[in-house]
């Protein structure tokens, strides 16, 4: 015959995380809260991890927009000088200033792209050796700066995509 010794001061315990009652170490739910033992209980995250993730993405938006802002300070000046007979673009960044100049004799077309990416609509300068030099490129239709310049240089007007450009007076 077995003897069974087990009474309340000799059992095990265990504390229960909601009300912090003593409950024994067998049990499945909690006598005073009906706490569920069984239940798997969530891993919790460090704050620091949190931290770490929140600077982390905070510095991914400061990263992103200083170099949109950079890229928002570029300035673009086109010039025909009919004096010297050159196209001058001159581009001015924060980080330094390009000038292209090109001889009339050397533009072969004004090209005028109505499915360019990223933006739907840019116009630009071909050059006889075939290099291209984007004047402008906009969201919106450009049909009217696209003659304008064709005319001011005296070229044909090349249009890609939609057709529906008058050609530019000579």
């Amino acid at each position: 015959m077995r003897v069974s010794t087990s009474s309340a001061e000799d059992a095990v315990t265990k504390t229960c995380p909601h009300c912090s009652a003593e409950i024994v170490e067998a049990a499945n739910l909690c006598k005073h809260c009906f706490h569920d033992f069984r239940a798997v209980q969530p891993a919790q995250r460090s704050p620091l991890i949190l931290l770490a993730g929140a600077l982390l993405a905070l510095g991914l938006v400061a990263v992103l927009g200083f170099s949109s802002l950079r890229d928002k300070h570029r300035a673009t000046n086109i010039h025909a000088d009919q004096e010297t007979k050159r196209f001058v673009v001159v581009t001015t960044t924060p980080t330094g200033r390009e000038v292209l100049q090109v001889p009339f004799a050397e533009i072969a077309s004004v090209e005028y792209n109505k499915a360019a990416r990223p933006e739907p609509f840019e116009v630009s300068v071909v050059t006889t050796d075939g290099s291209r030099q984007v004047l402008r490129n906009d969201s919106e239709g450009l049909d009217a700066v696209a003659q304008g310049y064709a005319a001011m240089l005296g070229q044909k007007l090349v249009v890609k995509g939609d057709v529906n450009v008058a050609p530019a007076a000579n």
